[in-house]
Parts: C-alpha cells; structure tokens; sequence
C-alpha cells in the first residue's frame, strides 16, 4: 500500500484497539490504541491517555506485535577512489532503532578506512548502544555506551 495523505481538517475522530506508532512535528514519538476524546480534531493515545491535536501529527504506523518486526534500520555503504593520489576510502555504518510504549532501543555501528600510497593506511571503528526508558509525556531517563 502506498502512503495515504491525509487532511486532518477533515478527520472528526480516529479510533483502533491496535497498536500504532505515532509521530508529532516536534519529533516525539507515542506508542499504543487509538481513540478518540469527544472533541474533534483530538486524539487519544496509549495507556497513559495522552491527549494529542490531529494537526501536529506526521505519521501514524502500525506497531507490529513480532519483536522483528518493531525494528527500523538502515545501512551505508561507501567506496572513493582518487587516482591522482592513488587514495582509497570505504566507510560503512548501520544503525537500528526500535521503539515501544516505555522503552526506545538504539544501535549503531560504523567504520572507516583509507589506504594512500605512500602512507600508513588509517583505520576508525566505532559503536553505540542507547536505551531510553519513558516515563510519563515529559521524562526519561537514557543510558549511552
């Protein structure tokens, strides 16, 4: 299915006992049911009854009840090749991302290589772990490694 646009001015009410991801302007994200409050142009959303305006709202997502499929990701592969200065460089980094009702779960890994003639070849490689765990709209408490 493609992706559907929708013009909220026109949306009384949205309601579903699945779970949704759902994602303000701002950047916050908010996990769980769907409903509705009485008043138009207003959402409900979650356990903790979050009361969220239909016009901030960038997306909503199905939240899949398979662990596997709650995960976002992405890689990157790169390759440069200069042959005046007879240089290579090849940089690779892959995060993946999985966020549920309390907890947000981040990992992510990249490397770096680059070889020149005449030079010693160069070499960086990096990872991170974050968990974030939510409590309540306006706190959380995140651990980085």
């Amino acid at each position: 299915m493609e992706t559907i646009y929708v013009e909220w001015d026109d949306v009384a009410q949205v309601s579903s006992p699945a779970r949704f991801e759902v994602e303000l302007r701002s950047g916050e994200q908010f996990v769980g049911s769907l409903g509705g409050t009485g008043t138009a142009g207003e959402l409900v959303v979650g356990s903790e009854q979050v009361i969220l305006d239909l016009d901030r709202i960038v997306f909503i997502k199905p939240a899949s009840p398979s662990i596997w499929d709650q995960w976002d990701g992405s890689v990157d592969l790169g390759y440069n090749f200069a042959a005046a200065g007879e240089s290579t460089q090849l940089t690779f980094s892959t995060s993946f991302r999985r966020r549920t009702e309390r907890l947000e779960t981040t990992l992510s890994a990249g490397s770096f290589f680059s070889a020149q003639a005449g030079a010693e070849d160069s070499r960086r490689h990096n990872g991170s772990v974050n968990i974030t765990r939510f409590f309540g709209r306006r706190w959380d408490v995140t651990v980085l490694s």
